[in-house]
């Protein structure tokens, strides 16, 4: 994600203005061509439903935003959630989330990436593509199944997800406040284990709505013209102790923002494999989704790695190729760790 990608563009400025630098970019993460799908020598390969195995939980100002949004691009995703809409279920003030029933049968990594019944709502299979993909939520926004400096980058998309989530549930709440819904019926929501649905219980249903039942296509729509000027100095000032997560924000961007570097004094920290073939080894990195391509050669001369200073590391291995962008690399992508600790 980034501020001129074309993705959830309202999330990407935030988060650069938040961060006071453009957000590092993730190519290896190819959603359009899936980069999980590509390579038969990996151990963990997604189906044709990819990362989308996964039920959203679009917040109210997102929903508006899409509903306002006039691209043709995005009609099958209006459509859609106009549907949901429509059915009831989980459709509240604070936006449109998942039924409880969801989570009983998702089993994060036995069904991610390959449980086809799982799918995401608004997933389209024909062309296998996102129909809400400029107004996606927090998740959706920040989750890359690989990243281009390794943990490095896991963390930092794990901390803006933390952040971007934190605020989409703040806001959604003072929209509603500001809009008219009863803080008790927000409350309510906020303290059942059971899915709001209007065929089930539609006095319940009218109840949290309040003056907004039946409008709430309206009343996501009124969500969506709110934010949409709002800076991050604005979304600070309204919704205060985001200091913790931004702290842990900034505190995962400066490595990134730096150039690679490695100890002096490095030892394997892991060394499996994770895949591959009679040409090339597949290497266990930080994530199952990432690991680390290396030839036979090198596979085998990181076996001299063991707690030696680097440059007697490089030496060894020179001929192997091992070089010390490949030590950077393995450092960054959790494989090598720190002797001297």
């Amino acid at each position: 994600m980034s501020a001129d990608d074309g993705s959830t563009l309202l999330h990407a400025r935030w988060l650069g203005e938040a961060l006071g630098a453009p957000l590092p970019d993730e190519p290896r993460a190819t959603c359009g061509d899936c980069a999980m799908r590509r390579d038969p020598a990996a151990d963990i390969q997604f189906s044709s439903t990819k990362c989308c195995t996964f039920f959203p939980e679009l917040p109210a100002f997102a929903v508006g935003r899409l509903l306002l949004d006039e691209d043709p691009g995005l009609a099958e995703g209006r459509a859609r959630v106009l549907a949901r809409i429509a059915e009831g279920q989980q459709v509240t003030p604070l936006g449109i989330g998942r039924p409880v029933s969801y989570l009983a049968v998702y089993g994060g990594s036995e069904t991610f990436g390959v449980a086809h019944a799982l799918r995401c709502p608004y997933f389209v299979e024909e062309g296998g593509r996102c129909s809400v993909w400029r107004h996606r939520e927090g998740v959706c926004a920040t989750w890359f199944c690989k990243h281009e400096r390794g943990a490095l980058g896991f963390h930092f998309w794990t901390a803006a997800r933390r952040l971007l989530k934190h605020v989409e549930k703040m806001l959604s709440r003072e929209l509603a406040l500001e809009l008219g819904i009863d803080e008790g019926a927000l409350d309510a929501l906020a303290s059942t284990p059971q899915t709001l649905d209007r065929r089930w219980d539609p006095e319940l249903f009218a109840a949290i709505w309040g003056p907004w039942s039946g409008r709430e296509g309206d009343y996501y729509q009124a969500c969506g013209r709110a934010v949409d000027a709002l800076s991050w100095s604005d979304i600070r000032d309204r919704l205060g102790g985001l200091e913790e997560h931004l702290g842990s924000l900034r505190r995962s961007f400066a490595p990134l923002a730096a150039a690679p570097r490695i100890p002096e004094l490095v030892r394997i920290r892991v060394l499996r494999r994770a895949g591959g073939d009679p040409t090339r080894v597949l290497l266990d990195s930080y994530s199952p989704f990432d690991p680390v391509e290396v030839p036979e050669a090198v596979a085998d001369a990181l076996h001299d790695i063991d707690g030696r200073p680097v440059g007697v590391v490089l030496d060894r291995g020179a001929a192997a190729g091992v070089d010390r962008a490949l030590l950077e690399r393995l450092w960054e992508f959790g494989l090598i760790e720190d002797a001297s600790e």
